[in-house]
């Protein structure tokens, strides 16, 4: 393929980039092939120095709804091949393909994700065409300085951010409980545990508005220690979630029944924390609005919060992952570990792709201090899960050797189980601020 040259002096009139990062206003902005077949959506776009770097997913929409591709690794080999052209004052742009996700991990994800850089010392709106997907295009503007737009300003910087999905589904009773939990769960990240909080509301985004956003909490947003970012995703890609689609699990396959998988967009969310704050805090916390920061005061450990644990951390470390305990009322251990993972974003060392549990190098042959801890396999899930268990177990006190970690609200929303718990969702946030 041919590539196209660039020509910076002809820019066409837009505002000249510089050393503060402008990112692009909307959540994500999406488009549609003129056959219906695919959908394409930008969902993370950054200028500095002159340089963009653009974050896309492309799905499957072909019957009527969401729903992976057959041949993630062929439709990605695809994209790379012929990647889609970029547009901006007038010219056609040189763009650099720095791969997708599978092709990049190993790992199958319900979007094909990749990414894009491309020289751009005018910041005018960037569009995205392939012409060989019957016209597909998407066209995004950058936040101008001083609008309304939550990214349009830059952030003090901070040293821990954390970053959680956040979704509601058609289940009314769910709905509420759903709310309740997510209202006590910012104001004790954001007010006690970590520098900001980047909550990411996937839809339903004029009634969690107003009931999350207030009180407590508005105070929080004011301040700059709790940013909420409504997509209305379901919404604009004509998505219909299941009444139970809580315990939906990643791989599920609910668009046989043709409902949307609620975690399709997860890792969208969670890359453009880690792509686009990179000037505004050196660690990204990955986290669920049903995990709790735990710190056993077990003399001479501290009892530390999650920012004051990880600004310990050696300078060289890029990555950390803590331990997640399934517990019942937060309380009782039930035996599940799972990982997750904060990774060093503000030095620069490494590009990465976000997910639930194991953040991942979003582009290969970074340093080895960017591959993963337990290195055997991508993530290497087992790996982890083993090192927690033994370390939640060891003598001679439970928990003696894991002082710091995660407890995962074993009770489902749905369930009633927080009715089991005598109270404790109430002073939850209170509990664990003081052990």
């Amino acid at each position: 393929m041919s590539t196209p040259r660039a020509h910076p002096r002809r820019s066409g009139g837009g505002r000249s980039s510089s050393s503060i990062p402008r990112r692009m206003c909307a959540p994500h902005v999406r488009g549609w092939s003129r056959d219906g077949a695919l959908s394409a959506a930008v969902f993370s776009m950054v200028n500095r120095h002159n340089e963009t770097g653009l974050w896309y997913s492309l799905d499957n929409v072909s019957a009527g709804m969401l729903r992976p591709f057959v041949d993630w690794f062929g439709v990605e080999a695809a994209e790379q091949r012929r990647p889609p052209s970029v547009h901006a004052c007038g010219e056609r742009l040189a763009v650099r393909a720095l791969g997708c996700t599978a092709t990049t991990t190993g790992l199958h994800y319900p979007s094909t994700m990749c990414q894009l850089r491309f020289h751009q010392p005018r910041l005018c709106a960037v569009t995205l065409r392939w012409p060989r997907h019957h016209e597909l295009s998407v066209s995004v503007p950058f936040c101008e300085p001083g609008s309304s737009g939550a990214d349009a300003d830059e952030l003090p910087r901070v040293h821990v951010s954390a970053c959680a999905p956040f979704f509601l589904n058609p289940n009314e009773g769910a709905a509420r409980e759903a709310t309740r939990r997510v209202q006590r769960w910012t104001e004790f990240m954001a007010a006690s545990q970590v520098g900001r909080v980047h909550l990411h509301v996937l839809n339903r985004a004029a009634e969690v508005r107003p009931a999350l956003l207030r009180d407590r909490r508005a105070a929080l947003a004011a301040s700059g220690a709790l940013r909420v970012h409504f997509w209305d995703y379901f919404e604009e890609a004509h998505a219909v979630l299941a009444p139970a689609s809580q315990f939906v699990r990643h791989h599920n396959r609910t668009w046989e029944a043709g409902y949307a998988n609620p975690y399709h967009p997860y890792n969208l969310l969670y890359t453009k924390c880690l792509h686009e704050e990179t000037a505004s805090t050196e660690w990204m916390l990955i986290i669920d609005v049903d995990e709790y920061w735990k710190a056993v005061p077990r003399p001479p450990q501290p009892q530390l919060t999650i920012s004051r644990f990880l600004e310990l951390a050696p300078p060289e470390l890029q990555r950390h992952h803590f331990c997640v305990l399934n517990e019942r009322c937060m309380r009782e251990w039930d035996g599940s570990v799972r990982p997750k993972s904060a990774v060093r974003i503000g030095g620069g060392v490494c590009t990465w792709l976000g997910g639930g549990h194991f953040s991942m190098p979003a582009t290969k042959g970074q340093p080895d201090a960017c591959r993963p801890q337990w290195s055997r396999t991508p993530g290497d899930w087992r790996a982890v899960t083993e090192a927690c268990a033994a370390a939640a177990r060891a003598p001679p006190a439970p928990f003696a050797k894991l002082p710091h970690y995660f407890s995962h609200y074993g009770e489902r929303v749905g369930t009633g189980g927080g009715a089991r718990c005598g109270g404790f969702e109430d002073d939850a946030a209170e509990w664990y601020a003081h052990g």
